[in-house]
């Protein structure tokens, strides 16, 4: 038979970790911020400190990933206020992204985890992310953050797969969330494609891919109440349309002869 009493422990090791409560704490509150209505003047520093760090991780991005990019859109003027559908294939594919559509500001749909990091959070939140709802008050704001960002002009971008998948060569299921936002916000959808390359760049001496990002002509939302089948109809018109993107890409990874550069859209060298 057991001891009547359960033992408990003593000393120092009955205390709770002041460092952890801290970070519990701390947590919290990065977590609650991401949810308040942000102040005008703290989205006019944040628009500011996206245009300053934006040119810096532009040189980063060319020299490590030998990013290039590619457009079927002549005048990305036209591409004011349109959800991007972006396929997931590494962790910094979002600066990637945010280069090739400048001087557009590209707004992130994201998950809360990436704003309460301890390192890169901060870095997350104040480059105008719009995060994801756990609550039915959270995801009321999502919205209409989302909405505001539209309306502003600026570039909502989503994953439509949600889910990160390095060097995935092709398109892993989508999600409905940004084809039933389209819907709600008759937003043009912009298919973008991460297409991995053989040209010489830090990460290929890694034995890793270099990127291009291929922008693909808007898709027309039709006005007036979509059925569940109209937001099918859509979300196929995207996902077929960064297939074809995808089908002319590179990879390190096939071994194949690397083909001849016959670009028949035009070139931005990033």
């Amino acid at each position: 038979m057991g001891p009547l009493v359960k033992a408990r422990p003593f000393g120092i090791f009955s205390r709770p970790n002041p460092i952890k409560r801290l970070t519990a704490t701390l947590k919290a509150r990065r977590a609650k911020a991401l949810y308040q209505e942000p102040t005008s003047q703290r989205a006019a520093a944040d628009r500011r400190f996206y245009r300053l760090v934006l040119p810096i991780v532009r040189l980063h991005c060319k020299l490590w990933f030998g990013l290039r990019v590619t457009s079927e859109v002549a005048d990305k003027s036209l591409l004011k206020g349109c959800i991007l559908c972006i396929n997931h294939v590494s962790l910094l594919d979002a600066p990637m992204v945010a280069i090739a559509l400048w001087p557009h500001q590209v707004h992130f749909l994201t998950l809360p985890e990436n704003g309460t990091a301890p390192v890169y959070g901060p870095l997350v939140a104040h480059l105008g992310s719009v995060f994801t709802g756990e609550t039915l008050s959270e995801t009321r704001l999502m919205f209409r953050r989302a909405q505001e960002v539209l309306g502003a002009g600026d570039l909502l971008a989503i994953y439509p797969s949600g889910d990160l998948e390095p060097y995935h060569p092709g398109l892993l299921p989508f999600k409905t969330g940004a084809f039933r936002l389209a819907a709600m916000t008759k937003a043009p959808l912009v298919p973008v494609v991460l297409k991995q390359q053989t040209r010489f760049c830090i990460n290929r001496l890694l034995g890793r891919p270099a990127f291009e990002v291929h922008i693909g002509e808007p898709v027309a939302v039709p006005h007036g109440r979509l059925s569940k089948e109209a937001v099918e109809v859509l979300e196929q018109q995207v996902r077929t349309a960064m297939e074809s993107a995808l089908s002319g890409q590179d990879a390190p990874q096939t071994g194949g002869a690397q083909a001849q550069d016959a670009r028949k859209y035009q070139v931005d060298e990033a």
